[in-house]
């Protein structure tokens, strides 16, 4: 409950004092470093023997199980001098890849042999709305900012989609092929095929090329990190632009270079 009034009275202040906010646009990617080493068995229903392959979540140097997320979102931000508050409605388009190992390289799914590779996928939509404080300082006359702050997702399972893949980028519908997949509930393969409406913590540092124009360094960790195997680079590593605008008259553009002289 206390949510849901914190939002109502942060939304009350931020219509009454419009001469405060600035908004914008922004756009990221990043590459994340995934939970890893779980099982999973592959069956082949069409055949007439149920035909089943063991394989885990591959954890070699050469192969992480790794993602790639495309975001874009709209921030705004309230507050005074160098404290400023951000609120950002998003869409985070996420593709996630574990590559398999299987107890017999010889003997593959879908006629694979030992010079080929097959991995999972997940396709992810994840709206999202994000909160998170920034401090603004200077060095010289470069101005920056550090903050930290968390994102609630909300996936649309209605538009995600799992699958397996082969190096040779050939995707295998389970409709058409006729597998099934089978994994325990709290393995990674479970969480992203429902990975369900989660927290995301983030922290991220940005540099400012003009009073318009910034470049923002991210760091953040979603549910797909949340398995017991992790690499040392665990989390999702990424850059991006946000391009700003202010609110009201022309005159408070001002507002942007307020931190300098507060």
């Amino acid at each position: 409950m206390r949510l849901p009034v914190i939002l109502f009275l942060l939304f009350v202040s931020l219509t009454a004092m419009p001469q405060k906010l600035i908004r914008g646009y922004a756009v990221a990617y990043g590459h994340g470093f995934l939970s890893h080493g779980d099982e999973i068995t592959i069956t082949d229903t069409m055949s007439s023997t149920d035909v089943s392959y063991h394989a885990v979540s591959d954890d070699s140097k050469l192969k992480y199980a790794t993602a790639s997320s495309l975001f874009f979102g709209f921030p705004i931000e309230y507050g005074y001098a160098r404290h400023r508050l951000m609120i950002m409605p998003a869409v985070d388009i996420n593709t996630a890849r574990w590559f398999l190992k299987f107890d017999n390289p010889e003997t593959m799914p879908f006629n694979l042999g030992s010079t080929d590779s097959l991995y999972f996928k997940s396709f992810t939509i994840m709206p999202q709305v994000g909160l998170m404080y920034k401090f603004h300082f200077f060095a010289g006359k470069l101005h920056f900012a550090v903050g930290a702050g968390v994102d609630l997702k909300i996936p649309l399972n209605i538009l995600s989609q799992n699958t397996l893949v082969d190096n040779n980028k050939t995707e295998y519908d389970p409709a058409i092929t006729g597998y099934m997949l089978e994994y325990a509930p709290a393995s990674i393969f479970a969480i992203a095929s429902s990975p369900g409406i989660h927290l995301s913590p983030r922290v991220g540092f940005d540099i400012f090329m003009s009073r318009f124009l910034v470049i923002n360094l991210i760091y953040y960790r979603n549910k797909f990190n949340s398995g017991e195997n992790n690499p040392k680079l665990s989390g999702y590593f990424g850059g991006g632009v946000t391009y700003l605008l202010p609110f009201g008259k022309e005159d408070d553009i001002r507002v942007l270079q307020q931190y300098k002289k507060n």
